[in-house]
């Protein structure tokens, strides 16, 4: 993936963001950094541009109502079970493999990528809809929900930022990717990579082998083996 500087201030965020990597993929996420649990403010809010920070947006959102319940993690049995209904025409141990790595089961994660990336547990889909709403607007390039779909793969995939948190619209989503990426590896000449690999690598990346040479391939597929 390519790196860019984004500056993203968008509705009341202050966040200093790139896009990281391929952009039209799923991005792996070496050293991610410790989710940052926050609520947004409401969409309708009159502050100025770039003027609220997120901790101030999380002290401002609903002050006088109860948190939301937090979606429990999903487990791999879970998610096993859930990609077998949902993305039938694709392995379910693949599948569970991929989340094990992207989200670790989280269904709202976001991530921010870019040279400072941010990862964000929201405590219902409302809140991770709009925080999601709000860095795309910016121009970032997040990742999203259990497989953590990329922003960018939105369109293609006819989802919205509320479908995608859907946990099975999102394993869905996976398995149309994975099998893009596995149609793609089937066109290349044959070399010294699996084309499960280069499917894996298509998935992280958009490329055939960047995802390899990253480690991601043999991420996913060691998570693969100790779930077998």
């Amino acid at each position: 993936m390519i790196d860019r500087r984004l500056v993203i201030g968008v509705c009341g965020l202050a966040l200093m963001a790139g896009g990281v990597g391929d952009t039209q993929a799923l991005g792996m996420h070496p050293a991610a950094p410790r989710p940052q649990k926050v609520s947004v403010p409401a969409l309708t809010s009159t502050a100025p541009r770039h003027s609220l920070d997120i901790e101030a947006a999380s002290q401002a959102y609903r002050p006088d109502q109860p948190a939301p319940i937090r979606p429990s993690r999903l487990d791999s049995v879970a998610i096993h079970a859930l990609a077998d209904r949902c993305a039938p025409s694709e392995p379910a141990s693949v599948l569970t493999a991929i989340v094990s790595v992207e989200s670790g089961g989280h269904p709202l994660r976001i991530r921010l990528n870019g040279p400072r990336p941010q990862v964000f547990e929201p405590v219902s889909t409302e809140e991770a809809a709009i925080l999601a709403e709000r860095l795309i607007e910016g121009g970032a390039s997040v990742d999203l929900g259990l497989a953590q779909i990329n922003s960018r793969n939105l369109p293609g995939l006819s989802l919205d930022v509320r479908d995608v948190f859907d946990p099975c619209r999102n394993l869905r989503a996976a398995g149309a990717i994975l099998s893009r990426g596995y149609g793609a590896a089937l066109r290349r000449s044959p070399g010294r990579q699996s084309l499960l690999q280069t499917a894996y690598s298509y998935y992280n990346t958009g490329r055939p082998d960047r995802g390899v040479a990253n480690g991601y391939a043999a991420t996913v597929e060691s998570s693969r083996a100790k779930s077998r």
